[in-house]
């Protein structure tokens, strides 16, 4: 039996789909001089949790002037994890499934359609 976090999958998806222009895939974080700041679907859960981008990592720039972190690091009361293996921690997803909804070419129908598989799974 899954021990997936519904709750957390759900608010993180539903912020994801009340704010695309807010959702990346890619990159954990990016930061676009005219678009703001996105996430993917492992950084809005751990940021959803009150874990912060630990900037002081670095950055990388690309062609088009937008920044993404070259770690994956998030930082929350002195601490720092990777965002991947935060989220999974607080999906309740092993690294299989974590895989799969952190996949970078996912989109928010792909999302949502392993959302419902893991549902099906924890029944």
């Amino acid at each position: 039996m899954s021990t997936v976090n519904l709750a957390v999958l759900d608010a993180a998806l539903a912020y994801i789909a009340a704010h695309p222009e807010q959702h990346d895939q890619r990159h954990w974080i990016v930061r676009g001089p005219d678009c703001g700041t996105a996430m993917c679907l492992a950084g809005v859960v751990a940021w959803q949790a009150g874990w912060a981008p630990e900037w002081s990592t670095g950055f990388s720039d690309n062609v088009n002037g937008n920044a993404w972190m070259d770690t994956a690091d998030v930082t929350r009361d002195g601490k720092i994890r990777l965002v991947s293996s935060l989220a999974a921690e607080l999906l309740g997803i092993g690294w299989r499934d974590a895989d799969r909804l952190f996949a970078p070419d996912n989109t928010l129908a792909d999302l949502r359609r392993i959302r419902d598989e893991l549902a099906e799974r924890a029944l």
